[in-house]
């Protein structure tokens, strides 16, 4: 992947939610002009930004490279639409487990 088609994919998804590169920036703890760079091509941010820069987009770190943008609700849903019962339910405690965990800290 280039680094200057990361960056296109970053600006499209934030220009789609309609938010400034301002409002990105402080949501994954970064500055204004270091997403500006990244969205030129110009600077390649690090795992733990991409990650931050991907949940403030709320897109799959796997989609947006792509050019995909998909909500990550979107994406799970699609995944569970094709599970089986079971492992729906499986994905169920999984998730609820995350959820009661992180609501104790």
């Amino acid at each position: 992947m280039d680094i200057t088609e990361l960056g296109k994919h970053i600006k499209t998804r934030r220009k789609e939610l309609g938010i400034s590169a301002e409002t990105l920036a402080e949501r994954c703890e970064l500055t204004p002009d270091f997403i500006r760079m990244i969205e030129r091509g110009t600077r390649l941010p690090s795992l733990q930004s991409y990650y931050g820069i991907c949940a403030a987009l709320n897109v799959s770190p796997w989609s947006l490279p792509r050019g995909e943008p998909r909500d990550i609700r979107e994406s799970i849903n699609k995944t569970l639409d094709l599970m089986m019962v079971r492992d729906v339910e499986l994905a169920y405690s999984l998730v609820s487990a995350i959820h009661e965990k992180k609501r104790k800290e």
